[in-house]
């Protein structure tokens, strides 16, 4: 699509100098110096001032009309869009490696028909072919329009390429996937970077792999850990939904135009901590009422993080202020523990009773082996052969070895998860008694 630009480009070129030319002639009534032979131009020239006038109006006119229709090409960024392009080809390489695009990559991904891949913000194409080359479907998702007939051209060529045109801030990545499960890349703007990710999350459900270009700070504080200097919100919300990788770093020379900070790459591998964690809702649903479904559950888990982490500057104490009153944090905080002790100890008394009921299996086997033995003996009298009596001996010591076997590490786990639930509720006690007391002299205050 550029190069048909360009060539429209000079045709334009030609035709309007042509025209001018004709135009200075018919004025004139001579010959520019330019269409003369070498060896007229030691005959002189009647008019060399004119002669230099039209020259420079020529490449004056030659420059305007190149500017003129080149200023619509989609190579220039647009500032409002927060565009840079990543246009170090080794760069490119690197990254498509690192998601496993590239036939270089150490484990490339298989082409898989449950599978798609969704581009967020394909610009140009530069990492879209890289993505193509997976023979996966690819929806191409741009918002400028003015990429979108050079998208259009290479879907034409690559007849597994969908050009989505649109905002993915608006896109419904689910009607997009139409059923297949998700891979995303992208490039995203730095100032929209936090919407973007927490639009992706609603999704999360047909997610498997997240890989963005974002601003290296922001990268931090997605992997970032509790109790480090860049943890906050972001980062609680990113490992509610995902398990984040800060992939490598990519200096500022590696985009056109530059962007005024490093970038990085960041791989987001889904499900995150959501997967392990049994939130529910507290409240017991009205007669005739839905409960609140896992989603609006975790929203409001969320909104609870956000309101903790909402003021940096301030307490704990002050940020939850307007959520409740001392005596339902105190009803909260004793529901939540005893919510959680009757699960671990119904995991406790499985494994107990595992422990015990795989001795007297044991000896349950035991008992029918010899059974067996004795009654052959009975059987055939005193001269029984060694040969038929072994079979029922080995059948009681296999099963007395196969439940002591299974009973021994089974009580040696059970006592010693015992004393970790024990501290894991010493923990929760304690724990919930700071917090009580702190936030009910900071409500008072």
């Amino acid at each position: 699509m550029v190069d048909e630009r360009i060539k429209v480009n000079s045709e334009i070129i030609s035709a309007s100098i042509h025209r001018h030319m004709l135009e200075y002639l018919k004025k004139t009534g001579g010959i520019p110096v330019s269409t003369r032979r070498c060896s007229d131009r030691s005959v002189g020239d009647p008019n060399p001032s004119g002669r230099s006038a039209f020259f420079s109006f020529l490449i004056s006119l030659a420059l305007g009309a190149l500017c003129t229709p080149l200023a619509t090409l989609p190579s220039m960024a647009r500032q409002r869009l927060g565009q840079h392009f990543l246009a170090d080809l080794h760069r490119r390489e690197e990254i498509a490696r690192a998601i496993r695009v590239s036939p270089h990559s150490t484990v490339p991904l298989a082409n898989s028909d449950q599978h798609c891949w969704i581009e967020i913000g394909s610009g140009h194409g530069e990492m879209t072919q890289h993505l193509l080359a997976t023979g996966s479907l690819v929806h191409a998702i741009e918002l400028d329009p003015a990429f979108l007939p050079g998208l259009r051209h290479l879907a034409k060529q690559f007849p597994n390429l969908d050009v989505v045109p649109g905002d993915i801030l608006e896109s419904d990545i689910a009607a997009i996937a139409s059923g297949r499960r998700i891979r995303l890349y992208g490039n995203l703007p730095y100032y929209i970077t936090s919407p973007i990710l927490h639009h992706l999350f609603t999704f999360a459900d047909l997610i498997d792999e997240i890989h963005v270009v974002i601003q290296a700070e922001v990268a931090r504080r997605l992997v970032a850990q509790p109790g480090t200097r860049d943890y906050g919100y972001l980062s609680v919300v990113t490992q509610f939904y995902a398990r984040p990788e800060f992939v490598f770093e990519i200096p500022r020379d590696a985009f056109n135009p530059p962007p005024e900070v490093t970038s990085a790459l960041v791989t987001l591998r889904l499900p995150g901590e959501r997967a392990k964690l049994s939130l529910r809702s507290s409240e017991t649903p009205a007669v005739g009422a839905q409960a609140h479904p896992p989603r609006e559950v975790a929203t409001r888990f969320l909104d609870f993080v956000k309101l903790c982490f909402s003021k940096k500057r301030k307490t704990l104490v002050n940020n939850l202020r307007a959520l409740a009153k001392p005596d339902r944090v105190r009803e909260a905080l004793e529901e939540a523990g005893l919510a959680e002790v009757p699960r671990l100890e119904e995991k406790l008394n499985l494994l107990a009773t595992i422990a015990q009921l795989a001795p007297l299996l044991g000896l349950l086997g035991t008992v029918l082996g010899f059974i067996k033995t004795f009654m052959l003996m009975q059987k055939e009298g005193l001269h029984t052969h060694y040969v038929t009596l072994s079979d029922g001996i080995w059948q009681a010591l296999i099963c007395a070895a196969a439940g002591l076997a299974v009973a021994i590490p089974a009580h040696a786990a059970y006592n010693y998860l015992v004393s970790r639930v024990n501290s894991i509720v010493l923990d929760m006690e304690r724990a919930a008694t700071e917090i009580v007391n702190i936030v009910t002299e900071g409500l008072k205050l």
